[in-house]
């Protein structure tokens, strides 16, 4: 199971998944749809971990601003949520954790229709349908999230930089 060991999604069921004739999945589907999984993890555990950061550094803040005279920790733990606060929209780990999630189901929907020979994979050439389905349920992924960046970087300026 090569595929596991680069990516770490376990694709075991999609490896034993069939056509209604017996054919084995097209590995593309499979590879994508491991890297969609694989991709949805990433991101859920970074916006976990920006979100943690951010709420245990807003909550220490009284407390160390009223236990300690160290105004530089308090200063540093506002700094922290003030970042955090400013990491969300740009690397949007949120956004990106549920498309990809998104993406992922989309395909297994596909899988599962292929598997009972459900249409449109109901003729011999389901191989190459499901093939197409998948690969345009990623481009179409590909292009919201191009289009996310797009509005993210596309910040209104001021009237003095202009």
């Amino acid at each position: 199971m090569p595929l596991r060991r680069r990516t770490g999604v376990d694709t075991t069921w999609l490896d034993e998944t069939a056509s209604p004739n017996g054919k084995p999945l097209p590995p593309s589907v499979v590879r994508t749809w491991a890297a969609y999984v694989d991709a949805a993890k990433r991101a859920r555990r970074r916006h976990g971990l920006l979100e943690v950061t951010s709420i245990l550094a807003a909550a220490a803040i009284p407390p160390v601003a009223l236990l300690t005279e160290l105004d530089l920790a308090t200063a540093l733990l506002g700094a922290t949520v003030v970042a955090s606060s400013a990491l969300r929209p740009l690397f949007q780990w949120k956004e990106n954790w549920l498309a990809r999630t998104n993406v992922r189901y989309t395909i297994e929907r596909e899988v599962n229709l292929y598997t009972i020979g459900a249409a449109p994979y109901d003729d011999p050439d389901s191989d190459r349908k499901l093939v197409q389905t998948v690969e345009q349920i990623a481009f179409d992924e590909r292009q919201k999230w191009v289009a996310r960046r797009e509005v993210t970087t596309d910040a209104p300026r001021s009237p003095e930089s202009s």
